[in-house]
């Protein structure tokens, strides 16, 4: 990971044998007012618009969805993706959100731990009534369903 002692990482978590720290994330609010650069900064990723769910999901109309889909997708939409890319899309069929990616990895980071943020994003939205699996489809990852 850039900028993160891989080291330093595991030893603030219990990692089991065979594991390892891919990525973290700040969670919280800052301890002191930002510096004039760190807003600068912090302006440039707000600027970057996301993109509609009409490019994103494939399936039933909107019209047809019951509130936990609409609510569930726009979490996923709104979550974050490495170098803003949003690689995710959905196919939403009676009962179910698929998630997937939107093809091969790109800037030599995996779609996978963006797919897997989305879809976390849809099961806390949904509070946590739905299942989560992860499939391999012809040998391409694929991130798959939550069920309700």
């Amino acid at each position: 990971m850039a900028g993160v002692d891989e080291n330093v990482a595991g030893s603030l978590v219990d990692l089991k044998a065979g594991e390892k720290v891919i990525a973290i994330t700040p969670i919280g609010y800052p301890v002191k007012e930002l510096s004039f650069e760190e807003k600068m900064m912090a302006g440039f990723g707000r600027n970057h618009k996301r993109k509609p769910l009409g490019e994103l999901v494939l399936g039933d109309s909107k019209e047809s969805w019951p509130g936990w889909v609409t609510e569930s997708l726009e979490a996923a939409r709104l979550s974050p993706s490495a170098v803003n890319r949003q690689p995710c899309r959905f196919k939403v069929e009676p009962g179910a959100i698929t998630v997937f990616v939107d093809g091969r990895d790109t800037y030599n980071i995996s779609k996978r731990l963006d797919c897997g943020i989305a879809m976390l994003h849809i099961h806390v939205a949904e509070k946590y009534k739905l299942k989560v699996a992860f499939t391999r489809i012809n040998s391409e990852p694929k991130c798959t369903s939550y069920d309700s």
